[in-house]
């Protein structure tokens, strides 16, 4: 029966290959962190040692001999026995969160492959046993004794992963990845074809591919082998010699590249509302970032007094020693305008803002970029010495605003979706030049890092919450959920509207209008833009009457610059993106970055967020 016959595929991968700066992970645990900070607090023989312990001496013994090679302990002698005591060294490194590393970097050249349909990575080399990767030429040769051979053809095919997903697979368990020294190859992986062949048996097992390979990709070569037999059957064309025609091709879809969606408990995320308060906010991200401190401001207002407020405290944690990365995203205006000639000052400002850090001696820990990312998004990163990560996303331009207007953000705390917004970091800071920048490795080591240490808290409970990260072609998507899954009510707020307002949000209220005619749609906005005139915003109100709809400007108290999507009890979503004026298209890529949002499933998120907004309007919602 042909279902018995095995089944060759040829899949189609782009490869890449670094000289990776790498270090091996702190040998340290807490057990020896304990012994240092026992010895610290007082000298003590290896006898009462290993009583105070409850652990043998000869494991004393091991933990303590490492901390004397490094000259963190010492042996002394009283009247009666030798003791060990911590030296000066060693009191300094007990003050320590942990351990220092004892191993020097090193280099060591790594391939991998790219899963074309996912963009997930693969190391490659003869340690993974059980796949091989071919050039063209040898593939041939290798087809030449096999038969029943069919072609994957990957529409939209990956080729350009995140560098924490590199990061993450050539890493052996005990190293961390630094960053890497350049490419082997000077193409870029696109231009870096390799082919694997897998083999799917009488079973459907698969050999011949990564053990871990993805699901998506598993799951569509047992599918397209089950079509060709399927075809064989019909056609009876079941191949028992070598096949000498060139192997039928099967086309598949590479997936949408966006996020996972993240469980969490409800003290590992919170809003921030309103001007006041995101300043505040900023403030103590600031004051209590304990060694890397990141910010990406859309825009920066650089002669207002608060800016230069802000510098000050920026210059200040530098001066502890905190890595602090400012990143913007203007981008530039066509040349001759008045925009250009701003954008060009703008440059001139960034050159002598950081010839000030080179003057005081701060340019190796504070840098103010020069190229733009182009993005609109808006975020802040850091190692909070009290609550741990942070990572705070919304509509707050931090290096422009005056903070007196509407705002919202949320800020996520100890968990893995944060190593989601430091990877498109990683990638903005590119500049859409795809070429791996120091900054862009540097940050990829730190999302790798941040996944690492929070990959196992992700909470699983009833009660529990979750968060997605919004592409910006999936703010479309998510305008359609609301209008087909909302049950009471729908709410929008969106600081600009404009003519782009039709297609992707009138016409989806409109339908919701028609079809759920109880349902209570509540659209505000703080200006109207490009073009657009009050009187073009109540066409569209009368267009869209209904008893239970509300089109509205609100700017005052404080004039709305918050960008909310709102559906139910539950449902949030907060953005960078103005749903009422800007394109949600994409052309590559790279433009999935210009805007992010966070989805968030929370009854007490939505519930702090209503509470919030009907105090400062007055309105219920």
């Amino acid at each position: 029966m042909n279902e018995q016959i095995p089944i060759y595929v040829i899949i189609p991968v782009y490869a890449g290959a670094h000289k990776f700066q790498i270090i091996k992970k702190s040998p340290w645990g807490v057990l020896d962190h304990f012994i240092l900070s026992h010895l610290a607090k007082t000298p003590s023989s290896l006898t009462k040692l290993s009583y105070d312990s409850n652990l043998p001496s000869q494991i004393i013994l091991q933990i303590i001999i490492p901390f004397m090679k490094l000259g963190w302990v010492e042996i002394i002698q009283n009247k009666k026995e030798y003791l060990l005591r911590c030296t000066p060294l060693g009191m300094v490194i007990t003050d320590y969160d942990e351990l220092p590393t004892i191993y020097e970097p090193y280099f060591s050249i790594r391939s991998f492959i790219i899963d074309p349909v996912t963009g997930g990575c693969y190391r490659s080399s003869k340690k993974q046993k059980g796949f091989e990767t071919f050039y063209e030429t040898r593939l041939k040769d290798v087809l030449s004794s096999k038969q029943n051979v069919i072609k994957l053809k990957v529409n939209n095919q990956f080729f350009e992963p995140h560098l924490s997903d590199i990061y993450s697979c050539i890493a052996e368990k005990d190293e961390k990845i630094l960053g890497f020294e350049s490419r082997l190859q000077e193409k870029p992986y696109r231009e870096n074809r390799r082919y694997l062949l897998a083999k799917v048996d009488e079973f459907n097992t698969i050999s011949g591919i990564p053990e871990n390979i993805s699901q998506e990709l598993s799951t569509n070569i047992l599918e397209l082998v089950n079509k060709h037999r399927d075809y064989l059957k019909v056609t009876q064309n079941i191949r028992t010699e070598p096949q000498k025609t060139t192997p039928k091709s099967y086309q598949v879809n590479a997936l949408r590249k966006n996020f996972c969606t993240h469980t969490l408990s409800e003290n590992q995320m919170f809003l921030v509302i309103g001007g006041k308060k995101h300043f505040e906010h900023l403030k103590d991200m600031i004051l209590n970032a304990s060694s890397r401190l990141i910010i990406h401001s859309t825009f920066i207002h650089f002669d207002t007094e608060l800016f230069k407020d802000i510098l000050e405290m920026l210059k200040n944690a530098a001066k502890r020693t905190v890595k602090v990365d400012i990143l913007w995203g203007q981008g530039q205006p066509s040349e001759p305008s008045d925009k250009f000639s701003k954008y060009k000052s703008a440059l001139e400002k960034i050159e002598k803002i950081n010839l000030e850090f080179e003057q005081e001696g701060l340019s190796s820990l504070i840098r103010l970029h020069i190229d733009s990312t182009d993005s609109h998004i808006k975020f802040l990163y850091a190692d909070h010495n009290k609550k741990g990560d942070c990572v705070t996303l919304g509509s707050c331009n931090w290096l422009a605003s005056s903070f007196n207007r509407f705002e919202v953000s949320t800020c996520f705390v100890n968990t893995s979706i944060i190593k989601d917004v430091i990877d498109i970091a990683s990638v903005l800071v590119n500049c859409k030049n795809r070429v791996s920048t120091a900054l862009s490795k540097d940050l990829a080591s730190l999302a790798n890092s941040i996944g690492e240490k929070h990959r196992y808290q992700n909470i699983e409970h009833r009660d529990s919450s979750s968060a997605k990260v919004v592409l910006k072609s999936e703010h479309d998507i998510y305008v359609r959920q609301a209008r087909d899954k909302a049950k009471k009510k729908v709410f929008i707020c969106s600081h600009r509207i404009n003519h782009n307002v039709y297609r992707p949000i009138i016409t989806p209220i409109k339908t919701l209008i028609e079809t759920k005619p109880d349902i209570a749609v509540n659209v505000y906005y703080g200006l109207p833009s490009d073009g657009m005139k009050n009187k073009d915003v109540k066409n569209i109100s009368s267009d869209t009457t209904k008893e239970k709809l509300v089109f509205k400007k609100l700017e005052s108290p404080e004039l709305i610059h918050a960008k909310i999507l709102l559906w139910d009890e539950k449902d949030i979503i907060v953005s960078s993106l103005n749903w009422l004026s800007a394109s949600q298209a994409t052309t590559y890529i790279e433009d999935e970055y210009d805007e992010i949002g966070i989805h968030i499933s929370s009854a007490v998120i939505v519930n702090k967020f209503r509470e919030a907004f009907k105090e400062i309007y007055n309105i219920d919602i």
